[in-house]
């Protein structure tokens, strides 16, 4: 499963599912929720459950989205290099974190509520990504379905 995670990764794919994918193939399903009040949007994030990729294509060989690169940075005391973006969808978003030597996937967070992630930087062991709807997301780098989301 490790080897198709890599080659999808290679061709710029990821699982369109909310949560978070480990290289490994373990999955961390997500709920995401995008609540709108008269001009105020926040977004809900919370782990629902752990699976595994292999199962979720079980169900649907076709899961995977498209996404485009529009952010990165370096984390050289990591070894990591962190990628952020868009899914096809338009209103879909990506936080990945590849190792900077081999560029192999470490972990990618999709989200079909997030909208585009348009920055991302480190700040104290957290990936850090700003989506165009300005709403801040941190991604503890060990941890990243820790993920909290600020308004």
């Amino acid at each position: 499963m490790e080897e198709l995670i890599q080659q999808k990764w290679r061709e710029e794919l990821c699982p369109g599912l909310n949560g978070v994918l480990f290289a490994n193939g373990e999955l961390v399903l997500m709920e995401c929720a995008l609540l709108m009040e008269e001009s105020v949007t926040q977004v809900r994030v919370q782990p629902l459950a752990r699976s595994t990729l292999s199962s979720a294509l079980e169900f649907n060989e076709n899961r995977w989205t498209f996404i485009t690169e529009l952010a990165s940075c370096s984390w050289e005391e990591g070894n990591l290099r962190l990628s952020c973006g868009e899914g096809s969808m338009g209103g879909d978003g990506y936080v990945a974190a590849v190792r900077s030597d081999d560029d192999r996937l470490v972990w990618v967070a999709f989200f079909d509520c997030s909208n585009p992630f348009q920055e991302i930087r480190v700040a104290d062991a957290e990936a850090v990504a700003v989506s165009t709807h300005g709403h801040v997301w941190r991604f503890p780098l060990e941890h990243p379905e820790r993920v909290t989301v600020q308004s």
